[in-house]
C-alpha cells in the first residue's frame, strides 16, 4: 500500500493530540508529523520531538522558499507543516498524520488530493478504554 497523509483536525482542546498519540503506540506505520513553531519551549518539550523550534527569521526564509506545506501566525507567533517532514515520511512508506486546525487541513487536502481527512469531534474524557 502506499503511503498517504493523515489529517486530524478539530478545534483546540478537542483531544486529537491524545487519541493520535494512543494511536501511534499501536501502530509503526503511521508517524506524527513534527510542525514548526517560533514561540519558546514549554517546560518538557524538546526540539525536533514536539516541535521544530525555530526563529522569526528561519521561519519567514522558509515561507519565502515555499517550503511550508501550511502556515499561520497565531498572535505573534508563526506555527506550521515544514513540507519536508511530511515527504520524508511518505519517502519511507509511512503515513503522516498531522494534527492541525480546520483552515490548515483544507490547505493540506487540496495539496495531498489522496489525503484522508478525520475531522474530530470528541472531547477525550480521560477514559483509557476508548481505542
Amino acid at each position: 500500500m502506499k503511503a498517504f497523509p493523515i489529517i486530524v483536525s478539530s478545534p483546540s482542546g478537542a483531544g486529537k493530540t491524545t487519541i493520535v498519540d494512543a494511536v501511534l503506540k499501536k501502530n509503526k506505520t503511521v508517524s506524527r508529523v513534527v510542525t514548526a513553531t517560533t514561540r519558546a519551549p514549554r517546560k518538557g518539550e524538546k526540539n525536533g520531538k514536539d516541535y521544530h523550534f525555530w526563529t522569526i527569521k528561519q521561519f519567514e526564509q522558509a515561507i519565502k522558499k515555499n517550503q511550508m506545506l501550511e502556515w499561520a501566525q497565531v498572535h505573534t507567533h508563526y506555527y506550521g507543516i515544514p513540507k519536508k517532514s511530511v515527504n520524508d515520511l511518505l519517502k519511507k512508506g509511512i503515513c503522516p498524520i498531522l494534527v492541525i486546525d480546520v483552515q490548515g487541513a483544507r490547505t493540506v487536502k487540496a495539496q495531498y488530493p489522496k489525503a484522508v481527512m478525520v475531522p474530530f469531534l470528541f472531547i477525550f474524557l480521560g477514559r483509557n478504554d476508548i481505542i
